[in-house]
């Protein structure tokens, strides 16, 4: 059992970056997505949701992606998912086809690189 979920945030100039360490279920999605969108202003052009710690999500974690997507989309901003290859969450994000509203890329490298070369 991994620990419960907690988000760390910082910015990276306009892009919000939340790292989210431990487990996303129901005891803490609501929590969860409302740190995140706290943290997202105006001027954010994107959200970079890093889900590298991340060891289990449910419905409630992929109500909260999804949540996050239509917020973000109504606004004008992106989201990027960082799931690393082989994540032991990999396999739920595709079943329930939350590549359709947000990019999934396998760094925050990466996912850092695409978003400041996507158009403003």
């Amino acid at each position: 059992m991994t620990e419960p979920g907690r988000v760390e945030l910082a910015s990276e100039r306009d892009v919000v970056v939340a790292r989210v360490i431990g487990e996303i279920d129901l005891s803490n999605a609501n929590q969860l997505e409302h740190e995140i969108s706290r943290a997202l202003s105006n001027q954010s052009r994107a959200l970079l949701l890093d889900l590298t710690a991340c060891g289990y999500l449910d419905s409630a974690g992929i109500r909260l992606i999804f949540g996050l997507s239509e917020r973000l989309s109504r606004r004008g901003q992106g989201l990027r998912l960082v799931v690393p290859e082989g994540a032991a969450i990999e396999r739920v994000l595709g079943l329930t086809n939350v590549t359709e509203v947000a990019a999934v890329d396998r760094s925050l490298e990466q996912a850092l690189a695409r978003q400041r070369s996507a158009p403003h």
